[in-house]
């Protein structure tokens, strides 16, 4: 497995000037041995770097000058992202040239070394599964033959659907899908933000994937409609499974110790999400000791709809006189005593009091109303924005994250064991 970029952030989020053969050197420079290209952009007719470029009739050229532009840069291209009907909805473009394009992005990802392409599924709205199933098999059917032809594999992704009704927004979908061409050169690649829009749990997802998945797109979001395409730890997934299902699919003889080694390098907290339980961490909080289990609590995790700067927070509270701290050694001794009492009444947050006027007074808000509805405690977590609130009661914890939703981005109700 390699960690890649794609260039459509590029496309989206760069202004300067930059041409085709600059990128991969700026993804080099940026720490990446490998890219995705995202050759639907290729296909625009409007935009910024990549518009027009396969709709030039000197296409070819081109592709093999990006080629050697990977290669000065020393940057491998893994994958690339077929154009799809649904870009091709916005651009105008007819049946006949749009069949065009789709085998341009073919043979460009032959031409750059692509092992797999990703193209995104479609059927017509209203059709059982098993039509829709037939109805895409036969349409991409010239485009597997010349795929094969090229030794390029594709991916299926899965799409994102809040309402859990468009056409391979499920994994159960996608899988049935992907069977129905046994082709070994036709799998799937999962998105996780798109999983998490359609409500999947990302490890059973992916374990039920399992040997189909040949290619990845890793980002985060708040689980609402919005496809935001947030870096990892930006939104509300649980990434800790995305690590323990991908461990089992690539290295399942990996282990724990060392996934959680690796996990340090990608967030501090990070381990503990895969080890779980109750534990106390110390260093950057990747050294972390087994406890006995804490009392039983219902949990109510309140994200506000404002990020917090960990690094800016982490300044700032060097900058601040600590009034209040948590007595870590009271509540090691409550938890070994099984006493929540003593345990809620010690819990504390010291990046609180680094929190500047505005955001204070947001986080100070949600734990007064996770308190009013029945909290034994409320704090922020970590460096933030996330608000959490113990509860004994399971009903006045779900009362809170109903009464909540609307100030918060997600509520969610869970049970702390």
């Amino acid at each position: 497995m390699r960690l890649s970029t794609s260039t459509a952030i590029l496309h989206h989020h760069f202004d300067y000037a930059l041409t085709l053969t600059d990128i991969p050197a700026v993804i080099r420079t940026a720490g990446f041995d490998a890219l995705d290209w995202s050759t639907w952009q290729f296909c625009l007719q409007s935009g910024k770097v990549f518009a027009g470029l396969l709709n030039d009739d000197a296409w070819e050229a081109q592709i093999n000058a990006l080629r050697e532009a990977d290669e000065r840069a020393g940057i491998v291209c893994r994958q690339t992202h077929c154009v799809s009907t649904n870009y091709a909805r916005y651009q105008t473009l007819d049946a006949e040239h749009l069949r065009l394009l789709e085998q341009r992005c073919i043979r460009t990802a032959a031409i750059l070394g692509a092992e797999w392409t990703v193209i995104h599924p479609f059927a017509p709205e209203g059709p059982a599964r098993e039509e829709s199933i037939r109805y895409f098999c036969e349409y991409l059917k010239p485009l597997e033959e010349l795929a094969g032809k090229l030794g390029v594999g594709i991916a299926i992704e899965n799409m994102p659907d809040i309402t859990q009704k468009r056409f391979c927004c499920k994994a159960e979908e996608l899988c049935a899908l992907v069977d129905a061409f046994n082709n070994p050169l036709v799998g799937c690649c999962w998105d996780t933000g798109h999983g998490m829009i359609s409500g999947d749990d990302q490890y059973e997802a992916l374990t039920l994937l399992g040997h189909r998945v040949k290619a990845l797109h890793i980002d985060d979001n708040y689980g609402t409609a919005r496809d935001v395409h947030l870096l990892p730890y930006e939104g509300l997934i649980d990434w800790s499974k995305v690590l323990r299902a991908l461990r089992e699919l690539v290295s399942p003889t990996l282990t724990d110790e060392r996934l959680e080694q690796i996990s340090a390098s990608v967030g501090s907290d990070v381990p503990f999400c895969i080890r779980g339980g109750t534990q106390l961490a110390e260093g950057r909080g990747e050294k972390l000791t087994v406890l006995k289990p804490a009392p039983r609590f219902f949990v109510a995790v309140c994200k506000p709809d404002f990020p917090i700067s960990t690094p800016a927070l982490f300044a700032r509270v060097d900058g601040v006189t600590i009034t209040d701290r948590p007595d870590t050694d009271a509540m090691l001794a409550a938890i070994e005593h099984g006493d929540a009492d003593t345990l809620c009444a010690n819990v504390r947050n010291v990046f609180e009091q680094a929190l500047d006027g505005e955001q204070r007074e947001r986080i100070e808000s949600i734990k007064c109303d996770l308190l009013a509805y029945g909290a034994k405690t409320s704090a922020m977590t970590g460096s933030g924005s996330v608000v959490f609130g113990l509860f004994s009661d399971k009903a006045a914890c779900r009362r809170a994250c109903e009464a909540l939703q609307g100030e918060c981005v997600k509520t969610f109700c869970a049970e702390f064991v």
